[in-house]
């Protein structure tokens, strides 16, 4: 999760959100390492809450794949998705065996130099759900550049998709946005 730079969740009937990391523009001492971008204009996000809110996408498995090499998603309701999910993050590479050894505070406390960073994007469409014999319900999913269709617990996309844009917000007021916010 401390490598994702940016994300964003587009549903077709509801939200739309969007936030990015600007710890990198700001000292070490700044809590407020994000910047929400959508719904709201330049809101910054509580650290905690949306640290909490990016678990949800930093640890997503497929139940199955249910077609591969596929030819027609909109037999899975992904032609036109009922939402996206795009996630901006960064790998790193040129890492030394030794700074692969270091205990996880010490790599989170230093940051990873921006010639190490090799900058991706991960978008996933969801479309359809069904449920399964034993009355679980799952959604079909399609990652962007592949023609694979796969399932997620619907449980998983609703933590992915169902949440409130305000709920991620700092708490601050800020009096030049108050006619945009709602909650």
């Amino acid at each position: 999760a401390e490598y994702i730079t940016a994300f964003s969740v587009n549903v077709k009937e509801g939200m739309n959100f969007a936030a990015e990391y600007i710890g990198d523009e700001l000292s070490e001492k700044d809590y407020y390492t994000w910047r929400i971008t959508a719904p709201y204009d330049g809101i910054r996000a509580d650290t905690d809450l949306l640290n909490a809110q990016l678990a949800n996408y930093t640890s997503i498995k497929y139940k199955q794949c249910v077609a591969y090499n596929c030819e027609d998603l909109s037999e899975y309701g992904l032609e036109d998705p009922l939402a996206t999910v795009k996630i901006d993050y960064y790998t790193v590479t040129g890492a030394s065996d030794e700074s692969e050894t270091e205990d996880a505070a010490a790599a989170q406390a230093t940051p990873v130099p921006m010639e190490n960073r090799e900058y991706s994007t991960f978008e996933l469409a969801i479309g359809n759900g069904y449920t399964d014999d034993e009355g679980d319900s799952y959604v079909y999913v399609n990652p962007k550049g592949s023609v694979n269709v796969y399932t997620l617990s619907l449980d998983t996309v609703n933590l992915m998709i169902n949440f409130a844009p305000i709920q991620l917000a700092d708490a601050c007021i800020y009096a030049e946005l108050v006619d945009s916010l709602s909650g």
